[in-house]
């Protein structure tokens, strides 16, 4: 009896061991003739195995790892306005806003009478991805692209910024240069003289200093956005083309209508 129990055992032994052997030999030749006499050979002694790699193979298929985001298509604009209502649904800022302080910034952009206007068809081509604004490149406090955004870098090529009577050059660029990623959902590398990367990232920088949600934006949001993006709102800061109105003051105008 005794030797009889031993036999079994071996023998269950041995046909696990086998087992073993045969189904990582049919898995290495899966694709192979060898490797579908294999299997058959399992689905005789073994129906069950078939089925287990079927399912760890549905398995697979279906995890959603599988699934990898896809990069959204860039949008095609057909002018500066559509391009702020686009960010003004993806930011949460009021397009008012943006084309306020591009009004600031780079007036000429939005005026057919001047040289620096953009047409629909530039605005198509430059705020694709990849694409950027000829003659682009950093001024004296290192602001780069249609809405002055600083990099860090000046036109001399420092970090100092001295001719702007600066130490270091500012980069807000640093900060919201990614924006056109986080907020737009594009997979492209940002760049500072592209449209709307440019754009992306002033509207993120406005939103984030002013402190607002999604709604209408208070006075005192209004001001501290525009004191934060410019630097100052006092009295010495008044121009002539804002119609004698500080930064803050003429943002606020050109959003709400009031004084």
């Amino acid at each position: 009896m005794n030797i009889l129990k031993r036999f079994l055992i071996l023998s269950f032994f041995i046909i696990f061991l086998f087992w073993g052997f045969l189904s990582s030999t049919y898995a290495e030749n899966d694709n192979s003739s060898s490797g579908s006499t294999i299997k058959e050979f399992l689905k005789i002694f073994f129906p069950s195995s078939s089925g287990f790699q079927n399912n760890i193979s549905q398995l697979s298929a279906d995890s959603p790892n599988n699934n990898q985001l896809q990069p959204q298509e860039a949008i095609s604009v057909k002018s500066l306005r559509e391009l702020f209502s686009e960010i003004e649904k993806k930011v949460q800022i009021p397009a008012r806003i943006i084309e306020g302080v591009m009004l600031v910034e780079s007036p000429g952009l939005l005026n057919p009478e001047s040289p620096n206007f953009l047409t629909d068809e530039q605005v198509q081509e430059y705020s694709r991805p990849g694409a950027v604004i000829p003659g682009c490149r950093a001024n004296a406090c290192s602001a780069m692209g249609p809405m002055q955004m600083t990099t860090g870098i000046d036109n001399s090529g420092s970090s100092s910024c001295s001719d702007c009577g600066l130490n270091v050059c500012p980069n807000a660029w640093a900060g919201f240069g990614d924006s056109v990623n986080t907020f737009g959902g594009y997979s492209h590398l940002s760049n500072p003289c592209n449209l709307r990367d440019n754009i992306y990232a002033a509207a993120a920088k406005l939103k984030d200093n002013s402190g607002a949600g999604s709604g209408v934006w208070t006075k005192e949001q209004v001001y501290r956005a525009a004191e934060r993006y410019y630097g100052s709102c006092s009295d010495k800061y008044r121009y002539e083309r804002l119609d004698n109105k500080t930064y803050c003051e003429f943002l606020w105008w050109y959003y709400t209508g009031q004084d």
